[in-house]
């Protein structure tokens, strides 16, 4: 594999890593409000405060298309470049970095 081929596999890797793991903290995050939310309210907790943490989550679920996108994206990028590596080289089958990277796509694919 050529040197600007590893950096660019460990590059799109890293990437897909990162924006998954930001789209998934956005659904943690979402949950976590919600909960906050209702429990505000069935302890009639001040109406302001309410409103308040509702546009806390409203601000959160702003995050979701975007994050979708870039993940999405980032995702297709691995993959393309993952398989015109192969295409080049078949051998590059068994590289570490090739590896890695079918493995973080794998384990993306779950939160698509």
């Amino acid at each position: 594999m050529q040197p600007n081929s590893t950096k660019q596999l460990k590059i799109m890797t890293g990437v897909l890593k990162r924006t998954q793991k930001e789209f998934l903290s956005y659904h943690v995050e979402e949950k976590i409000q919600q909960d906050k939310i209702d429990k505000m309210i069935k302890n009639s907790e001040d109406e302001h405060e309410i409103r308040q943490q509702k546009r806390v989550l409203d601000e959160t679920t702003q995050m979701f298309p975007d994050c979708k996108k870039r993940f999405n994206k980032a995702h297709q990028e691995l993959s393309n470049l993952i398989a015109e590596l192969l295409q080049n080289d078949p051998s590059l089958e068994e590289s570490e970095d090739v590896k890695v990277a079918n493995q973080i796509l794998q384990e993306s694919e779950k939160s698509l």
